[in-house]
């Protein structure tokens, strides 16, 4: 009998603000969360991009690093 430690997702809604259209930034988003296991969605609006997700703790703090990394022009909030 195998035994699995489970750990329950968390859900983030992030507001990514900045220059975001028109630089393949939701491509993006769209890859990293396939990489890491983070689901969830990601839309343009008026105010820049608005991303929820959800994953294992430790996957969405490497997805939340890695994206505000790579946003360097952008303000997380």
């Amino acid at each position: 009998m195998a035994t699995f430690a489970v750990s329950s997702a968390e859900t983030v809604l992030l507001r990514v603000r900045g220059v975001v259209q028109g630089v393949g930034f939701r491509p993006f988003v769209y890859r990293l969360a396939q990489e890491l296991g983070v689901s969830g969605w990601v839309l343009n609006d008026p105010e820049g991009v608005l991303i929820q997700a959800s994953a294992i703790p430790e996957m969405l703090e490497r997805f939340i690093l890695s994206d505000s990394r790579t946003s360097s022009s952008s303000r997380q909030s």
